[in-house]
């Protein structure tokens, strides 16, 4: 059986890396962004439309998820990509706020925003 022993020195160590790693696993909340600009194009389009698909289907990043909860309910799912192309090609409605220029989230929820290209 092995023991470890650790100076004070090692132990404050060990817990500041450990804080530090943990604190980077938390979802970034903040940023202000444009909803349903997905792949942060700086225009809404048919991509934004494809870059939520492919975020359900094959797992594909996406850098700011509250971007492509177009209707703000908290969950990025099918319907989020049927609103924008209701809206984008059949006048539905639009994307919910902040849109169509750049806000923070109006909701709490647990989707993050890590980057984009808003000011």
């Amino acid at each position: 059986m092995y023991s470890v022993v650790l100076s004070r020195s090692h132990a404050s160590a060990a817990i500041l890396v450990w804080t530090v790693l943990l604190l980077l696993a938390q979802p970034v909340k903040g940023g202000d962004f444009v909803r349903s600009d997905v792949n942060d194009s700086q225009a809404i389009d048919l991509g934004d439309a494809f870059a939520i698909l492919n975020y359900l289907t094959v797992g594909a990043p996406i850098q700011c998820e509250d971007a492509a909860d177009i209707n703000d309910d908290g969950v990025i799912d099918v319907v989020d990509p049927l609103h924008l192309l209701h809206w984008l090609f059949n006048g539905g409605p639009g994307p919910m706020a902040p849109f169509p220029a750049c806000g923070s989230d109006p909701s709490p929820d647990a989707l993050t925003c890590v980057a984009t290209s808003c000011p």
